[in-house]
């Protein structure tokens, strides 16, 4: 019997491709050889809504429902099928944006025998207050041989997705220090039972209640959210909406959890932290209300005072404390409006 000798072919659509000549164990003469197809033509296709060049807003990032992707896809193929894989590189040759922005398949390989392979490019969202960005991707490179394929380019320009919404997120957890307890904090006063409770209402400049009552619930911590649309996608009123102005949010005590009765211990303060964000407009940010303003464990149910204020002017949001504006005197002048106010909102929600 005649020994066959191994042989490895390289070539192909995207230099990666080889192939292995087994043992034959017949008596026949000569080399054996499984031969890699020549001359082939190599062809890129964008799959819609895929273009060579596009403008697109960056995806939707949501407090609910977490960042957003969107997908594009396109196809390479070539006219003859091949005995081996074959490699296609795809790169990233100029733009500002990054794999932070963007995702995609740098290497695709089109299997044996087959004669198409899908590629895919994913633009991501994220809450970062950035300007527009740009990438461009060459599919295919100076590492092509024995085709016809050229280099396909696809260019994206991204523009910042800007959240219609302001978020909030009221926080007003404390340890509590009572002699006898260990671990107990605001949040897990005496086991649920009365749970302490603090409510956050929005008034607006005139110190009128909005009925904006998302942050004045059972909840740990309150979360509230100001939109700039007035209609949801399904054409809804959107309760969360408010016209442009400058608007103050307050506290009010809804449960003292009967601490205030309690006097064997030194009453503990009760700042209320303001976590905000306006998703591709406001980066993160915390907030501590004003030691004027904070409560303690002595406050009684009904106790009302300043949290923070904002303005909210053709889409834009600016975020306040007490200086200069008037709510700095709030405990004189406008204390009964303000407690009237107060008293109405908490009467409509929790009546």
């Amino acid at each position: 019997m005649k020994k066959i000798t191994k042989q490895f072919l390289f070539t192909a659509l995207g230099v990666f491709a080889f192939t292995v000549i087994g043992c034959q164990n017949d008596d026949a003469t000569g080399d054996s050889v499984l031969m890699v197809t020549k001359g082939i033509i190599g062809s890129t296709t964008l799959t819609a809504p895929l273009l060579a060049t596009q403008n697109i807003i960056e995806p939707r990032s949501s407090i609910d429902d977490g960042d957003e992707t969107v997908s594009y896809s396109y196809t390479v193929n070539i006219d003859k099928p091949q005995v081996v894989p074959t490699l296609v590189n795809v790169k990233q040759i100029s733009g500002s944006a990054d794999s932070d922005d963007f995702t995609f398949d740098d290497k695709l390989y089109i299997p044996a025998y087959a004669t198409s392979v899908t590629g895919t490019i994913t633009i991501n969202g994220d809450v970062t207050v950035e300007g527009d960005e740009d990438f461009t991707l060459q599919i295919g490179d100076e590492t092509t041989a024995n085709s016809t394929l050229a280099p396909t380019t696809v260019k994206f320009s991204i523009k910042n997705y800007l959240s219609p919404d302001l978020e909030f997120t009221f926080g007003y957890n404390q340890p509590l220090p009572i002699p006898g307890t260990t671990g107990l904090t605001l949040y897990n006063v005496f086991g649920g039972g009365n749970p302490y409770d603090m409510d956050y209402f929005v008034l607006d400049e005139a110190f009128n209640d909005t009925g904006l009552y998302e942050a004045a619930s059972l909840a740990e911590p309150e979360k509230l959210i100001i939109s700039d649309l007035m209609t949801n996608a399904d054409g809804s009123a959107n309760a969360s909406y408010l016209a442009d102005g400058t608007y103050y949010i307050f506290y009010s005590l809804y449960s003292d959890a009967t601490l205030s009765t309690i006097e064997d211990f030194t009453p503990v303060d009760v700042p209320t932290t303001v976590d905000y964000i306006r998703r591709g407009g406001i980066a993160p940010g915390t907030f501590v209300q004003e030691a004027d303003f904070v409560p303690t464990t002595k406050a009684t149910p009904g106790d009302t005072n300043f949290v923070i204020s904002f303005t909210k002017l053709a889409g834009v949001y600016t975020l306040n404390n007490s200086i200069p504006q008037v709510i700095a005197s709030g405990r004189s002048s406008i204390k009964d409006k303000l407690n009237v106010a107060v008293a109405n909102a908490r009467r409509n929600h929790k009546n």
